[in-house]
């Protein structure tokens, strides 16, 4: 897997949009939305302490703004055993 190309396709906002909201009279409801799609190569990550290293950069990065941030130092065993499953 290594090596080959793929997309990888990230959502963004979206948005009923009824025609109720303009006054012209031939126009339609839609469905409003952004997407970016991106290409290129995939790597695999198979080293646990670079995977656990990404795991706590990404969580210190969200959990930053919680009034209770949750810390992986504080589920270490738990952690842990989830390593093996994550690709």
């Amino acid at each position: 897997m290594n090596g080959k190309d793929c997309l990888i396709i990230f959502p963004g906002p979206h948005a009923y949009v009824s025609a109720s909201w303009y006054e012209e009279k031939n126009i339609v409801s839609i469905w409003n939305y952004t997407a970016i799609h991106d290409y290129g190569k995939v790597t695999t990550i198979e080293n646990k302490d670079e995977m656990r290293q990404i795991g706590l950069k990404t969580s210190d990065y969200f959990e930053k703004r919680q009034s209770k941030p949750w810390k992986y130092e504080d589920h270490t065993e738990y952690g842990e055993k989830l390593l093996s499953g994550i690709v």
